[in-house]
């Protein structure tokens, strides 16, 4: 039957041109498909087929992305006659009172990352302006109102490079906090040449909650948050370039936001979502393959700073041969990207924890999100902070 079927296709050029028109028709029809129900509802297609079906669209898309306003020199704000401008401005005692009680209210939570009074810049505590060769002063506050005591682990990333809050103390703090308890960290941050820095305090909460059952749920739900400041050194806004590197060609993103870890490059179950691993194995020393998965569901070009934390202490991440702390990308709108990157294991046998972050704009003045992003994003900039799971490292002799 086949050589018969050959010859009637190439001897009539009907039958040719019905059925490319028919192989065109299906085409169509699957795109049409994906397109109108965005891969979230019941079809002829898994939304993992529907992902791959709108890949094309996201190689073809253009680039969507926001202005920010051009560097200036800012002055800090006027300090009041009655002011000490070495003292930390924080809230007056009413105003903290008042905030206190709502976050009790509402059994939430608290916090602020402050400066001095001469360090002021703006009035919602966002952008700081320091002279050259002078430090940062400033403090972290976290209070908690649940009926149960938390444990925080908090630490600074200056550039997104993590760093002692102050020269004198560890890289990470750990502190528990009882119901209606405030913890007052203070920063002091040296060395930072001219333009404009982050500053990101990032605050984990329970981070060795369920440790040793690695398959809990509650290993699953990101309970990672950060706060951030600019800093302009000599009053200038001039962004510190960053060296952002190239990504793989990027799937069609699921509609969600997320950054995943996996050993595997394709570990999408059939309804499109990634399998992450939330427990890995290791020989001291050793290279691990890991693929980030990262989904920008944004109508615009995400910028992101990818980091790893080994034990609440950032670890290099290795792309391409060469090693990054952090590792800064941009995502398209609508984009899903697979990255192969190396961790190093410990060297040193035992159980580690691994958890993967992304913070979203790297390189924005604190101070203009609202009126650059606003309309464009789904979030903020506030408390944000992607995480992977928590991912339990394994190390030991083979």
């Amino acid at each position: 039957m086949q050589p018969v079927s050959f010859s009637l296709l190439h001897s009539r050029p009907g039958i040719r041109v019905a059925v490319l028109l028919l192989a065109s028709f299906g085409v169509v029809l699957l795109l049409d498909i994906a397109l109108s129900q965005n891969c979230a509802g019941p079809t002829l297609l898994t939304r993992r087929d529907c992902l791959l079906l709108h890949t094309p669209l996201v190689w073809l898309a253009p680039e969507r992305t926001v202005s920010w306003r051009e560097p200036e020199t800012v002055q800090p704000l006027t300090i009041p006659p009655d002011a000490d401008p070495t003292a930390i401005k924080g809230n007056t005692p009413d105003d903290l009172e008042n905030v206190l009680a709502v976050a009790q209210a509402n059994r939430g939570g608290y916090v602020a990352l402050l400066g001095t009074w001469s360090e002021q810049a703006s009035d919602d505590n966002s952008l700081y302006v320091i002279d050259n060769g002078a430090s940062f002063v400033g403090q972290f506050e976290l209070g908690s109102f649940e009926p149960k005591p938390r444990t925080y682990a908090i630490s600074c990333l200056v550039g997104f490079i993590q760093r002692p809050c102050t020269p004198d103390t560890t890289a990470v703090q750990m502190v528990t906090l009882n119901d209606g308890q405030l913890v007052v960290i203070p920063i002091r941050i040296d060395g930072l040449g001219q333009g404009l820095h982050d500053l990101t305090v990032v605050f984990e909460r329970d981070p060795l909650l369920d440790h040793d059952e690695r398959q809990s749920e509650a290993r699953w739900v990101s309970t990672v948050m950060a706060i951030r400041a600019s800093i302009a050194v000599g009053g200038d806004t001039t962004v510190v370039e960053r060296p952002f590197e190239s990504l793989p060609a990027p799937l069609h993103a699921m509609g969600v936001d997320g950054l995943a870890a996996s050993q595997k490059a394709t570990p999408w179950n059939r309804m499109g979502g990634v399998q992450q691993d939330t427990l890995l194995s290791a020989t001291p020393g050793q290279e691990m393959q890991i693929y980030l998965h990262l989904s920008n569901s944004q109508p615009i070009q995400v910028d992101l700073a990818l980091s790893a934390f080994l034990d609440n202490e950032q670890v290099p991440i290795e792309y391409r041969r060469e090693r990054h702390a952090p590792l800064y990308v941009s995502a398209k709108s609508q984009a899903q990207y697979v990255i192969p990157v190396k961790i190093k294991a410990p060297t040193r046998a035992g159980q580690y924890e691994l958890v993967f972050y992304g913070q979203p704009f790297p390189q924005a003045r604190m101070d203009l999100t609202r009126e650059t992003l606003g309309g464009h994003l789904t979030y903020g900039l506030g408390i944000d902070m992607w995480s992977s799971y928590k991912i339990s490292l394994v190390v030991k002799e083979e």
